[in-house]
C-alpha cells in the first residue's frame, strides 16, 4: 500500500531543492540525464510536488516561464495540477488528526517541564530573529544583543556569572574589582573587570573583540568543567587589549589585530559592512536577520565579491545592489524565496 504524507507539512529544504529545479528547468539545457533525475527526484516524496507547485505558480510571471521547453512546461503543469485536486481524504484527514494530536502532546510536555522542573538561577535575556536590544542588568552594566541571540545571567556578592547561550553580545561592563565579570561560552570561559567586548557565538566557536580595558579568555582546560575534573593546566590565559580579536575554535586560540572591528560591530547600530565579501558569505550573514531566503544557484554567483553597507535585513535593499552591480539576475519567487543566478 502506498505511504500517504500530509502534503501540507513541505519541509523548508524542500523548497530549496524545488527552487534548482526550477531554475535547471528554465535554462532550457537540461540533458536527458537531467531529466531522469528530474523525474526522480519528484517521484520520490509527494510534498516535492507540493513545493515545486508553489514556486512554479509565481514563476509564472516571469516572461523566462514562457521560454520553458515543452516538456519542461508539462512537469510544472503537471505539478500544479495536483494541488488543485481535493485533499480531504480519509487517509489525509486521519494524517492532519495525528500532526495536529502529537503537536498537542509535546506543548503538554513543555508546559510540564516549565512548571515542575526547578528553574536555572538568575535572568534570561533574548532576542528573536531580526531583533536587537540592549538590557540594564543587576550591576549597571549594560547588555546588547544581536539577532537571535540568549544570555543567561547569575549575579551573587563574589561574582557576575553570564552564559552566551545562543548568538551574539556586547558587554559593557560597571567597574567592581570585588566581582569579576565572567561569561562562559560553552567551555571556555572570558573574564573582564570593568570593560567593553563583543562576542559572536557560532555552535562551540566564538569571537571576542575587545574596544575597551582588559579581557582574558581562559583556555579549554582552564574551563569550569575542567576544573571540576581536576584537568587544569599551567597554561596562563590570552589577554587582549583595544583593538585586539580573538578566534576560538576546536582546534585551539589565535590572537590577532581587530582590523575590522568597526565593520564587525556594525550591529549594534543596525547596520551590516561588507568590504568586498564573498556574496555566499553575505547572503549567510544577512540570513541571521531575516526569514527569508536567498538561494544562490551557482559557485559562480558565490564567489561575487560585495562591499557597502546595510541595513541588518534589508533584503531588498540588498538585492537591489546586486542587481545594479553584479553581473546576476534576481528573481523573487515568493515574500520568502528569492533565487539569484549568474546573467546569461
Amino acid at each position: 500500500m502506498q505511504n500517504h504524507q500530509d502534503l501540507s507539512l513541505v519541509p523548508a529544504a524542500l523548497d530549496d531543492e524545488a527552487a534548482m529545479w526550477l531554475a535547471r528547468l528554465d535554462s532550457g539545457e537540461l540533458s536527458a540525464s537531467d531529466r531522469s533525475a528530474y523525474e526522480s527526484w519528484l517521484a520520490g516524496d509527494e510534498r516535492r510536488r507540493v513545493a515545486i507547485d508553489g514556486l512554479a505558480r509565481n514563476w509564472g510571471q516571469y516572461d523566462s516561464l514562457q521560454a520553458l521547453p515543452d516538456d519542461a512546461k508539462q512537469h510544472l503543469m503537471q505539478a500544479a495540477s495536483l494541488v488543485d485536486q481535493p485533499r480531504t481524504s480519509r487517509v489525509g484527514i486521519r494524517n492532519r488528526r495525528r500532526v495536529f494530536m502529537s503537536m498537542a502532546a509535546m506543548l503538554l510536555v513543555a508546559v510540564l517541564v516549565a512548571v515542575l522542573l526547578p528553574r536555572a538561577p538568575g535572568d534570561l535575556y533574548a532576542t528573536s530573529v531580526g531583533e536587537h536590544r540592549s538590557f540594564t542588568l543587576a550591576d549597571g552594566s549594560i547588555l546588547t544583543l544581536n539577532t537571535n541571540s540568549r544570555v543567561r545571567t547569575h549575579f551573587v556578592s563574589e561574582a557576575r556569572e553570564l552564559w552566551l547561550e545562543r548568538g551574539e553580545a556586547f558587554f559593557e561592563v560597571a567597574h567592581d574589582k570585588t566581582r569579576p565579570f565572567r561569561v562562559r561560552v560553552g567551555e571556555r570561559e572570558v573574564r573582564a573587570v570593568g570593560t567593553a567586548f563583543g562576542i559572536r557565538r557560532q555552535d562551540d566557536d566564538f569571537t571576542v573583540i575587545v574596544t575597551e580595558g582588559i579581557v582574558e579568555v581562559a583556555g579549554r582546560n582552564e574551563s569550569p568543567s575542567a576544573v571540576m575534573k581536576g584537568n587544569v593546566t599551567s597554561t596562563p590565559p590570552l589577554r587582549l587589549t583595544p583593538g585586539e580579536t580573538l578566534k576560538a575554535t576546536a582546534h585551539g586560540t589565535a590572537a590577532e589585530p581587530a582590523t575590522a572591528s568597526d565593520a564587525t560591530l556594525a550591529w549594534r547600530e543596525g547596520l551590516l559592512e561588507f568590504n568586498g565579501d564573498r556574496l555566499d558569505h553575505v547572503v549567510e550573514e544577512f540570513g541571521r536577520y531575516t526569514r527569508r531566503r536567498i538561494v544562490l544557484m551557482d559557485d559562480r554567483v558565490k564567489q561575487q565579491q560585495v562591499g557597502g553597507v546595510f541595513k541588518a535585513g534589508d533584503v531588498d535593499a540588498l538585492t537591489t545592489a546586486l542587481d545594479q552591480m553584479l553581473p546576476v539576475e534576481v528573481i523573487n519567487i515568493t515574500p520568502y524565496l528569492t533565487l539569484i543566478k549568474s546573467a546569461n
